[in-house]
């Protein structure tokens, strides 16, 4: 597979850097160390950061999805999720800790 993937950014000549069979073992042991941290309890920010995702209501951690991890802006996030702009604008400040409350007035506008 990863012969396959070098010679296709060859080809194309994308711009990505093709990396060594030595860096991408060292990636490979970097992720299985990550893995095992985290199933430790003993892991960095961003597997502490996903924790905390995982504690979030269902509606709050698809709108920190949609809005944070997809990439999206804020408009296209609501759309994606079937909610107005304010909705989502409310559910991101809930999810971040401005509304401990979670309070669903935006939501109910929908």
């Amino acid at each position: 597979m990863r012969s396959k993937s070098r010679e296709h950014l060859r080809r194309e000549k994308s711009g990505f850097e093709v990396l060594s069979d030595g860096r991408l073992e060292a990636i490979d042991a970097q992720v299985e160390d990550w893995g095992a941290a985290r199933r430790a309890g003993t892991g960095t920010l961003f597997e502490r950061l996903e924790l905390c995702l995982e504690k979030l209501p269902e509606r709050l951690r698809q709108a920190v999805g949609a809005f944070y991890f997809g990439d999206q802006p804020g408009e296209a996030a609501a759309a994606s999720l079937s909610v107005p702009a304010a909705a989502l604008r409310k559910r991101l400040h809930a999810a971040t800790g401005g509304d401990p409350g979670g309070s669903d007035r935006a939501d109910e506008a929908a």
